[in-house]
């Protein structure tokens, strides 16, 4: 759980509970969300190391 408590020291708590309202409302799991949030965070580094 090393991955979950790294994102929870870089989400802010008031994003975190609209991102926890986000899951709730779309059905999507908390993996998923992660998952896309990395994959987001990713591409955004990519671009800039071009």
């Amino acid at each position: 759980m090393y991955m979950k408590s790294y994102l929870l020291k870089r989400i802010p708590d008031d994003l975190w509970e609209n991102l926890k309202i986000l899951v709730d409302k779309k059905g999507m799991t908390l993996r998923g969300l992660i998952l896309t949030l990395l994959r987001k965070e990713y591409e955004k580094n990519d671009l800039e190391s071009m």
